[in-house]
């Protein structure tokens, strides 16, 4: 099929509209929100993650190829095509379409891709609440929630360890931390079930150390949990450097 330079055109227009918008997502995470949003935490998401550091980088080549269609979508206006691994974007459709239809089709089938992809038969909802979730208004208070958790991350916890000497419990967080830290009272550790209060709260780099009242034995039970003061970022709680609070860590071994 030959087409028009008007179709052409069209073409192009769409594709590098779609394309800013992609590289956007994937740097902002924006990408993985929604794939979270639509598939849960699963196969889906990794995958998303990992194409998305691609995408942000500057690799796109995982992107299915967008081409012109006589026959395809014609009630849809764009669909993936396994078989031949692109997006047919109907030519008919494209010459009617707004942007925001255009990003919202071509959207839904990078979902069926993905669907397709992790061999989610049957899915093409979850592709359909994907596109939703990345095209509609960034006013939408959800997605501007979810920018903010995403351009201010709070520390998150990794692992908790006894100290060489058992005096004290060290919590490893996923980045920095500020040295202006929580109280005592904000921890809570139990050895074979019974209180072992913390009497010192230290920070270096990205653990935080708990001076315990009585030495950690070799086969003791110990538990040890952390409350964050507010669900506002405050002042004395474990924090990174830029003030943002660490969640609430419920008992742990």
């Amino acid at each position: 099929m030959s087409w028009t330079t008007k179709q052409t055109e069209l073409l192009q227009a769409a594709v590098a509209n779609w394309w800013v918008l992609l590289e956007q997502w994937s740097t902002t995470r924006l990408l993985s929100w929604a794939a979270e949003q639509a598939w849960g935490d699963g196969e889906v998401l990794a995958t998303v993650r990992d194409l998305e550091k691609q995408a942000a980088s500057g690799d796109t080549s995982w992107v299915p190829q967008l081409s012109l269609s006589e026959n395809e979508a014609k009630t849809t206006g764009a669909s993936y095509n396994a078989a031949s691994q692109n997006i047919f974007i109907n030519h008919s459709w494209l010459e009617n379409a707004s942007t925001t239809d255009i990003n919202t089709v071509l959207t839904k089938s990078l979902g069926d891709y993905l669907n397709q992809l992790t061999l989610q038969n049957g899915a093409t909802t979850k592709a359909e609440v994907f596109a939703e979730r990345l095209t509609k208004r960034i006013t939408d208070n959800q997605q501007k929630a979810a920018l903010n958790s995403i351009a201010n991350p709070s520390p998150v916890f990794q692992s908790a360890a006894t100290s060489a000497d058992g005096s004290a419990i060290i919590l490893t967080y996923d980045s920095e931390l500020s040295s202006t830290t929580a109280a005592n009272n904000n921890f809570a550790v139990t050895t074979n079930g019974n209180t072992n209060a913390v009497t010192n709260v230290a920070v270096t780099g990205s653990t935080v150390e708990l001076t315990l009242t009585d030495i950690i034995r070799t086969d003791d039970v110990v538990t040890v949990a952390y409350t964050d003061p507010t669900e506002n970022d405050d002042e004395n709680a474990v924090q990174d450097l830029a003030g943002n609070d660490a969640a609430t860590l419920t008992s742990t071994t």
